[in-house]
C-alpha cells in the first residue's frame, strides 16, 4: 500500500550559525533556538504517524554537521540539499511509479498552526481523478504549504522553485487544468512581528492541538527571555 507523504521544507540553513539568517530582534542563539522549536513541532505532531504518513525532513547540506541525533527521529527520512531549485520532483521520489495514487504534502519547518485533522482534510481534499492541490499561503502571498497527486511532478517542482511566492507558483502552474483549494489561518515564523503572533497564539487553549505541552513550554523559554519586546 502507498502511503501518502509529508515533506518539512527547511529551505535554508536553521543549525549552522555561520550560516543561519538571524530573526529581527533575536541573536543567533535563539534564533537557531526557535528554529529547533519550529521543526520540532513539526516532528512531534507527526512522529507517531508511521502507518498514515511516510515522513520526510529537507535540510541544507550547511547543517549536515550541525544535527543532532535525538532530533529527528529514526522514522523520519532526511534528505540534504544544495538550494531547493537542485532537488527535482524526479529526485526526491525517484522511487515512485507513474501508477502511485499517493499524495505529497510539502510544507515549510516554520508555520505552525495546521492540525492533524487539518492534514487528513488537505489530503482528502485532493482528487485522483482530476488534477488538483490544496495551497496555504499567508495574505502577502507568501506560499506556507502544497498538497497534490504524488505523480504531478510539475506541480512539485513549481512549488520547490517559486521562492516561497505564490503568484509565482501560481502563473507556472496556470497553463495547466488544474482546480486549486486555498486554505489560511496557519502562522508562518518569519519576523519578530510573527513571533508576537506565535505569542498570543500559543496562550489560546486550543493551540495544545497542534503544539503539545512540552513544547509549549520549550517555547516559554524563547518568550520569557524576550518578554520586554513582546508587548502585546
Amino acid at each position: 500500500m502507498n502511503r501518502n507523504k509529508i515533506i518539512i521544507i527547511c529551505e535554508s540553513p536553521i543549525f549552522n550559525h555561520s550560516s543561519v539568517k538571524a530573526f529581527p530582534e533575536l541573536n543567533i542563539e535563539y534564533s537557531v533556538y526557535l528554529n529547533s522549536l519550529l521543526l520540532s513541532n513539526w516532528v512531534e505532531l507527526l512522529a507517531d504517524k508511521i502507518a498514515e504518513y511516510e515522513k520526510y525532513v529537507l535540510l541544507s547540506r550547511e547543517d549536515e554537521e550541525f544535527l543532532t541525533g535525538n532530533l529527528i527521529p529514526k522514522n523520519f527520512h532526511v534528505i540534504f540539499h544544495d538550494g531547493l531549485k537542485s532537488l527535482s520532483a524526479q529526485e526526491l521520489l525517484q522511487k515512485e511509479t507513474s501508477n502511485n495514487s499517493s499524495k505529497i504534502l510539502l510544507v515549510f519547518f516554520n508555520s505552525i498552526g495546521l492540525r492533524d485533522n487539518d492534514i487528513q482534510r488537505t489530503f482528502n481534499l485532493v482528487n485522483q481523478d482530476e488534477v488538483s492541490i490544496v495551497v496555504a499561503k499567508l495574505t502577502d502571498s507568501k506560499l506556507i504549504f502544497n498538497c497534490c497527486l504524488i505523480t504531478e511532478n510539475y506541480i512539485i517542482d513549481s512549488f520547490m522553485n517559486a521562492n516561497r511566492d505564490f503568484n509565482k507558483f501560481f502563473n507556472s502552474i496556470s497553463e495547466r487544468d488544474v482546480f486549486i483549494h486555498m486554505k489560511d489561518r496557519i502562522l508562518s515564523i518569519d519576523d519578530f512581528e510573527d513571533i508576537k503572533k506565535l505569542y498570543i497564539e500559543l496562550s489560546k487553549k486550543d493551540s495544545l492541538a497542534y503544539c503539545s505541552k512540552t513544547m509549549h513550554e520549550s517555547f516559554n523559554d524563547l518568550f520569557i527571555e524576550y518578554k520586554d519586546l513582546l508587548n502585546v
